[in-house]
């Protein structure tokens, strides 16, 4: 968790988004990440980050769960942890 903190806290780290263009338009440019779109939340820490990595999961997990039993993932049955495991 330390270099996920030392990256959110460096304001000269600027990352940019994977480009997409087959999945979705939202997807086909790359969006610049600066420093200054989170310069204004909580300094980094650690704990807070693995606490924010940790509530991501979690959220992520419900929501494929809902999906699953929504019926969407193309009828098949199979469910994303058979393709993806449980993390």
């Amino acid at each position: 968790m330390r270099v996920s903190c030392t990256y959110w806290n460096d304001a000269k780290f600027i990352p940019t988004s994977e480009v997409f263009p087959d999945l979705h338009s939202d997807f086909e440019t790359e969006e610049v990440l600066s420093h200054d779109m989170i310069s204004n939340l909580i300094h980094g820490t650690p704990k807070k980050c693995e606490e924010e990595i940790n509530s991501m999961i979690l959220q992520l997990n419900h929501i494929i769960t809902n999906w699953e039993r929504s019926g969407q993932n193309d009828g098949e049955g199979s469910s994303c942890r058979e393709v993806w495991g449980d993390n």
